[in-house]
């Protein structure tokens, strides 16, 4: 028992001395993996700064950049725009980093790398930073620099700015009466003036004042009978009283056309509102468009009616007015949209009936519009049945017999060729459904525009 305790008395006293020893040995090891420590955190403590930094750089450069298009979108255009409105937002970058960089920029020197990008009516900046920091203690581990770095970015959608052009025909065809319950009071208002007979009224081909100076659009005015011209009138009200609500810093402007080739006239399309270029002032507007106005309405014509529709001459005349395709970037480079509200129907010289003839709208009609990069959209107001007397028992009446019937089946197939795809292609039967469609076709081109800084 003596000998075990006086061994384990030895290997104490040994193991002291060892331990002694691996302290001496371990001492500088720990402390620079202390000192490792203070530099870590150290480095992670400007990093912080600097990761900030870069953050408020990437937001002024995105800003600063779309505030430029803003100030100065009415005096440049195009790229000599968005070239310089980067500049402004590189410049706005690099005085924020080093604003905000603050003391540990003194430590470690850096340069950021910034880029601003111009995309889809957006400002995209980009800053980044890389650079190595000496450390102090960790050089004892082989350590002798830290690397850090960061990267930021910030979007800026760009306020667009649009054009809606609303191309409406105002052939004789647009005088039918809006659904079935205004048709049949049309038939009884027209009875008195028409020349097929006294005391029979009739819905189609009794627009023409022929044998009466009585136009058949004061008829129905008078007799408050809502035609079709009229609901395409009401839709562009419509549209007025949205963009009013909707528009920012007028970003939404119109212009009102007409299509009709009166006859002994070349004249195909006519702009009646405003009287050139387009208008962002949307009360004058409503006024324009408002139900006892009747600026855009049924064109002039003869009894024969012959020419007074050609849709395909007009938008091709159209076209060639168009301004070419801007970027959305400002009022000077607008993006264009089309809306084309018609029947489809065509007149032409011939001897099918009353001295004229029709065809469809050929479906290449729009194939210039499009070209210049506008987006299209169109609205059918399509044909219904029309009967002889208003009564389904006595037969489809002769005139659309004879010149719609035939043709009717290629008008929505080529109307809908002329649209810019199936979302920008609507079929109106009455007065709910039009409406309907030209507010669809606004809230689809909205939907494609930032309306908000």
């Amino acid at each position: 028992m003596l000998k075990i305790k006086s061994a384990f008395l030895k290997w104490r006293r040994n193991d002291q001395g060892t331990f002694a020893v691996y302290s001496a040995l371990a001492f500088p090891v720990l402390l620079a993996i202390a000192g490792f420590g203070l530099d870590y955190w150290s480095t992670l403590s400007v990093k912080a700064r600097l990761d900030a930094a870069v953050d408020t750089a990437a937001i002024a450069a995105a800003k600063a950049a779309n505030a430029y298009v803003q100030a100065n979108g009415a005096t440049q255009t195009g790229s000599q725009l968005t070239d310089a409105a980067k500049t402004a937002g590189r410049t706005a970058a690099n005085q924020a980093f080093y604003a905000n960089a603050g003391p540990s920029e003194i430590y470690t020197p850096v340069a950021p790398v910034i880029d601003v990008s111009y995309q889809n009516a957006a400002f995209t900046a980009t800053v980044s930073y890389s650079t190595t920091r000496p450390t102090i203690f960790a050089g004892l581990l082989g350590v002798p620099n830290l690397g850090l770095g960061g990267t930021s970015t910030a979007t800026q959608h760009q306020l667009t700015y649009i054009n809606v052009y609303v191309l409406v025909d105002t052939s004789q065809s647009m005088g039918i009466a809006s659904n079935q319950t205004q048709m049949a009071a049309m038939y009884n208002a027209s009875a008195p003036y028409n020349a097929d007979g006294q005391g029979v009224g009739c819905v189609f081909g009794c627009h023409v004042a022929s044998g009466t100076s009585v136009s058949m659009e004061t008829v129905a005015h008078d007799n408050n009978i809502q035609l079709r011209i009229d609901v395409a009138r009401a839709a562009i009200y419509n549209m007025a009283q949205k963009a009013k609500a909707s528009a920012v810093n007028n970003n939404i402007s119109f212009g009102i056309y007409s299509m009709q080739q009166p006859p002994g006239s070349s004249t195909v399309i006519s702009q009646v509102y405003p009287s050139s270029g387009v208008t962002a002032d949307y009360t004058a507007l409503t006024a324009a468009m408002a139900p006892n106005s009747y600026l855009l309405d049924l064109g002039p014509n003869n009894s024969g009616g012959v020419g007074d529709s050609n849709q395909a001459t007009s938008l091709s005349r159209f076209a060639q007015s168009l301004p070419s395709q801007g970027d959305g970037s400002s009022a000077s480079s607008p993006l264009n949209y089309v809306y084309v509200i018609t029947d489809g129907a065509i007149d032409v010289q011939g001897s099918c009936t009353y001295g004229h003839c029709m065809q469809a709208i050929p479906s290449s009609s729009c194939d210039a519009i499009k070209q210049k990069g506008a987006t299209v959209g169109v609205v059918y107001t399509t044909y219904i049945n029309i009967y002889s007397k208003n009564k389904p028992s006595l037969g489809l009446d002769f005139r659309f017999r004879d010149l719609v019937a035939p043709i009717v089946g290629l008008f929505p197939g080529n109307l809908s060729s002329c649209a810019s795809g199936s979302g920008w292609y609507y079929q109106a039967d009455d007065d709910a459904a039009l409406l309907a469609a030209v507010e669809n076709l606004f809230a689809s081109t909205l939907s494609l525009v930032r309306l908000t800084n």
